[in-house]
């Protein structure tokens, strides 16, 4: 297996490498997939670096966002990756890509799917995250999600709207 700092290479490759950097990040995220995938990429410490990764400004219009918010969905469907993606402030980081770019996710629904998943492991799925809760409370996250949602309802009404004027 590759170095954790293998992977950063892989989240931070240059524009003429983005096919091959979104190639490997989603090899990565198909290998998360399996318990025993998990387990490898877990002892790699790849958590917090995708954390950071998405937390930084204009990272989310990236091709390899969306196969690293994938990446981080599946690696935490295991306690152990929850515990250190909550540790690396991976919620309040999420929350915050959900209030920014509400408008934009209605458009990349693989995106805004992926977002929303992570959040579910890691607010939700896990019976002993007291911490992600508080952290999704205190950072906004219910605010955000009825945005999101008021977003997609008035996306949803204009779409109705239309589909009934040409039936």
């Amino acid at each position: 297996m590759i170095s954790g700092q293998a992977h950063l290479l892989c989240l931070h490759a240059p524009a003429q490498a983005l096919p091959l950097a979104g190639s490997a990040m989603k090899a990565l995220a198909r290998l998360s997939l399996m318990p025993s995938g998990r387990a490898v990429l877990n002892a790699e410490c790849l958590v917090p670096p995708l954390v950071r990764f998405l937390s930084l400004p204009g990272n989310l219009a990236k091709p390899t966002s969306e196969a690293a918010l994938l990446l981080l969905q599946n690696l935490c469907n295991d306690g152990v990756a929850r515990s250190a993606a909550t540790k690396a402030g991976a919620v309040p980081a999420l929350v915050q890509l959900l209030a920014q770019h509400a408008e934009w996710l209605k458009q990349r629904p693989a995106l805004s799917g992926c977002l929303a998943g992570t959040l579910c492991n890691l607010v939700v799925a896990d019976p002993q995250g007291h911490l992600a809760k508080q952290r999704f409370v205190k950072a906004g996250g219910v605010e955000a999600a009825c945005k999101v949602g008021a977003v997609r309802s008035a996306a949803f009404s204009q779409h109705r709207r239309l589909a009934c004027t040409y039936t």
